[in-house]
């Protein structure tokens, strides 16, 4: 019957008429007396095409997909508001800038890349400059790079790094939108990187756009400029190069941008070792709230969404600049969790070694997508010095499924001083790790991490062989020493250090 789509009965005054029948696959007619189809004509084209869209519409026949199409429609205002609301985020995330021409109409372009907002502060900076010595500037983010550049002779670029390497968070199309430009007006560029000169890749994503630029044909005004830490006076330093290559005196009234953040509270600490060599400090945090405790009480303030390994930024009292630490929690644990150790002339660290339980901190949260844990069964091996445990931890905790996990844990000394002992020892205990090998450096053992995976080395060919990932986490001496070891335990297999990063299989995040 869900074929039948219209039924006409015979007159009943004109005994020769017969019934009018339409279906889904036809029309045609019957006769009263004996039933048989007298003519049947198929549906065309156009008229199989309605009884597709009916059968989506009722769900007749095609149920299933209409059910689909169903839930699809009803996503479709959740992705716009989402998309909205990103878009949105994007937006307010740009400082207001005065006389921020439109692109068609500028002298000079202006492009960022931020991860923390900080950079923007600096190209706010310049573009006030530029502004006022009656340049027409247009401001924007890397991804909004456009082709309607008509007028724009120079185009500056102030990006920061994110991760080993790769593009901030708005700039991750920029150089796949680059590579498709035929035309480009802008002739000459400046390009000044922002990072941390105590990672590898100090700048690494400035000196890629610098050289798709210089490959596009286009020439530079200065070379490639590098700001190590946000210094205000390395990038006095560089703006002054760009006013002489510009031959325009620039006026530069430099006002730090504050990274958006989150608050977050104290709730519990452990502290490890008692020294200035040793000190270190487990610290929890909650998200915090401004509210009142009655109020606190009827909401459930979630904290925003991160995997052990990921990074937090704490930006201490009284500065702009955050200091990054690698997380030993993940949100669904509820809690934040980070390892410091205190160091003699470290403002940060002594500011949260300091801290006491209620006190509030000012945070951001970046994804660290590169240092995961693949997605598999094969075993782990996890390579890491003083407070590199942290994250570690964090993926040891989540091992539910019992995935082999091998750690190799440099400290300097056991007792009191050894970083999570006791919980490493109950990981051990309900084999969500498989086996830790420890090093103390202090004097009385003096023995390195890499000496414990040369000792190891048969063993350690036998799982690189059955695909085990390796993750190396610490200072950037300890990871060099590491590098070099699995050199000479991966000697005589064909397999390089770079062919174990190049697949994936080697990550690092190191300081």
């Amino acid at each position: 019957m869900t074929a039948l789509r219209e039924l006409a009965f015979p007159a009943p005054q004109n005994p020769h008429d017969v019934y009018a029948l339409s279906t889904s696959k036809g029309a045609g007619y019957i006769d009263p007396s004996s039933g048989k189809r007298l003519a049947w004509q198929d549906n065309d084209v156009w008229q199989r095409v309605h009884e597709t869209l009916f059968m989506l519409h009722t769900g007749e026949g095609l149920w299933w997909l209409a059910l689909v199409l169903g839930v699809t429609s009803v996503c479709v205002p959740a992705l716009a508001v989402s998309g909205i609301w990103l878009w949105a985020s994007r937006r307010q995330a740009m400082p207001k800038l005065a006389k921020n021409v439109c692109a068609r109409e500028a002298d000079m372009v202006i492009l960022v890349g931020s991860e923390s907002n900080a950079t923007w502060g600096f190209a706010a900076a310049i573009h006030q400059a530029l502004t006022r010595a009656d340049l027409r500037v247009h401001a924007a983010s890397m991804n909004d790079l456009s082709p309607r550049y008509m007028k724009a002779k120079r185009l500056i670029i102030l990006t920061s790094t994110f991760g080993d390497g790769d593009a901030p968070s708005n700039a991750t199309q920029f150089l796949q939108k680059f590579a498709g430009l035929d035309l480009f007006a802008p002739v000459h560029f400046a390009v000044l990187g922002f990072g941390d000169r105590r990672f590898p890749n100090f700048c690494g994503y400035a000196h890629k756009v610098h050289e798709a630029l210089c490959a596009k044909g286009m020439r530079p005004l200065t070379d490639l400029g590098m700001v190590d830490r946000q210094s205000e006076s390395a990038f006095r330093k560089w703006v002054e190069q760009l006013s002489a290559a510009l031959d325009v005196e620039l006026e530069l009234q430099y006002q730090p941008s504050l990274p958006r953040t989150i608050a977050l509270r104290l709730v519990e600490r452990k502290d490890y070792g008692t020294d200035t060599e040793t000190f270190t400090s487990v610290l929890r945090f909650v998200r915090s709230s401004q509210a009142n405790s009655a109020w606190q009480g009827l909401f459930n303030i979630r904290l925003p969404a991160f995997q052990a390994g990921d990074l937090i930024g704490i930006v201490p009292s009284g500065d702009t600049v955050p200091r990054f630490y690698s997380l030993a929690s993940a949100s669904q644990d509820g809690f934040v969790e980070i390892c410091v150790r205190r160091h003699p002339n470290g403002l940060c660290s002594r500011y949260l070694t300091s801290l006491n339980l209620g006190d509030s901190i000012d945070a951001i949260f970046r994804t660290n997508a590169s240092f995961r844990p693949a997605v598999d069964a094969a075993p782990l091996i996890l390579i890491g010095a003083g407070t590199g445990i942290g994250p570690f931890v964090g993926f040891i905790r989540q091992n539910t499924a019992r995935r082999p996990m091998h750690v190799y844990f440099g400290a300097r000394r056991s007792g009191d001083s050894f970083l999570y002992g006791e919980e490493l020892r109950r990981l051990m205990d309900t084999r969500r790790l498989t086996v830790l090998r420890t090093a103390l450096s202090s004097p009385a053992e003096k023995t390195y991490v890499q000496e414990r995976l040369l000792a190891d080395a048969a063993t350690l060919r036998e799982l690189i062989t059955r695909g085990a990932h390796i993750m190396v986490c610490g200072g950037s001496d300890m990871a060099r020493g590491v590098a070099n070891a699995w050199e000479r335990i991966l000697a005589g297999s064909g397999i390089t250090v770079n062919d174990l990063k190049e697949r994936g299989s080697y990550v690092e995040d190191v300081y």
